[in-house]
């Protein structure tokens, strides 16, 4: 998403570039250099050192008027500031950043921009606009015929779709999503899509259809990109779907532990911690509910005492 070349191998070679280009004074190539830069400490996490690079690439952008560096800048920023979960700052940046790369000759940057602006916004709650950020950022790829950000336009806007409950939509951008991912062999973004179109058969009650994409995601090592509580969560919902229900509770009670081991090392002032905990409700809702079913059905007096626990556990990650 973040402009620049991640490579640790790339970032020195860009180091020595920009030193080359700070000796013949060539400021779009310290511009270019800079940049990439950025982008590899934020790979690192470098935050403190990303900002710094960002301010200097920002300044320089002023002084040769570079509308292309400028946005980047700009958007590099608000990508710093929502992986530290300061959103409202985020948006600001890519809002400052959007209006400077339209002037931008090189469109792929604004085509980034727009995807980072439909996930800030989603994060802020503003669906409408993340769903308008990832057409604009669709359309704009497919105009350029950039098939990697066409891609991942449908995949963000099929999630933004899907928090909204449009399910058909949903579906419709997931299934071109998945359509280019297996064209191209990307398997780690198709186990994630495989994910999403699970959620959304879960969602219209089509529950074997489900089990087969959650199948399809879980299989082999790809990394999904969601926390890890949620896959099994998800799984037991399908399971209980179809009446699964002792498969339902085991996957349901895991969950329950994965999210009380991510509270733990979860700190007090993180936002983004605090924003989980309000979902996480779920997480324990649906363990306690059936395991209550369950207890009270069989007489499982020990499966009664967990939920209890749960119950507990639930209360005290919102204190």
């Amino acid at each position: 998403r973040l402009q620049g070349d991640w490579s640790s191998d790339v970032c020195s070679s860009d180091l020595q570039a920009l030193a080359t280009a700070r000796a013949s004074d060539r400021k779009d190539q310290q511009g270019e250099a800079l940049l990439k830069i950025a982008g590899c400490q934020l790979r690192s996490l470098r935050y403190h050192d990303a900002m710094a690079t960002i301010e200097e690439l920002s300044v320089l952008a002023d002084q040769i008027h570079d509308a292309t560096l400028a946005g980047a800048a700009a958007s590099n920023l608000g990508s710093i500031y929502e992986q530290l979960a300061d959103f409202q700052a985020a948006a600001n940046a890519i809002h400052r950043a959007i209006p400077l790369l339209r002037r931008s000759p090189h469109q792929e940057y604004l085509c980034k921009a727009l995807q980072n602006q439909g996930e800030i916004e989603g994060l802020l709650g503003h669906l409408q606009e993340s769903v308008a950020s990832f057409k604009e950022s669709l359309a704009l790829a497919r105009s350029l015929a950039l098939v990697t950000l066409e891609e991942s336009a449908l995949s963000y806007l099929g999630g933004a779709l899907l928090e909204m409950h449009d399910l058909a939509g949903a579906e419709k951008a997931l299934r071109q999503a998945k359509n280019i991912e297996e064209r191209e062999g990307d398997i780690n973004a198709l186990s994630n899509t495989f994910y999403s179109l699970a959620s959304v058969a879960n969602e219209k009650g089509e529950f074997r259809q489900a089990l087969t994409f959650f199948d399809s995601a879980t299989r082999g090592s790809q990394h999904l990109l969601v926390s890890p509580f949620w896959a099994p969560n998800l799984k037991g919902r399908i399971l209980l779907g179809l009446n699964r229900y002792s498969e339902a509770l085991y996957n349901f009670r895991k969950s329950v532990r994965l999210a009380n081991a991510w509270r733990r090392e979860r700190w007090l002032g993180d936002e983004t911690r605090t924003r989980t905990v309000v979902n996480l409700h779920s997480i324990y809702e649906d363990y306690i509910e059936l395991a209550a079913q369950i207890s009270l059905s069989t007489g499982n007096v020990a499966l009664a005492r967990d939920a209890f626990r749960a119950l507990t556990e639930d209360r005290a990650s919102s204190l």
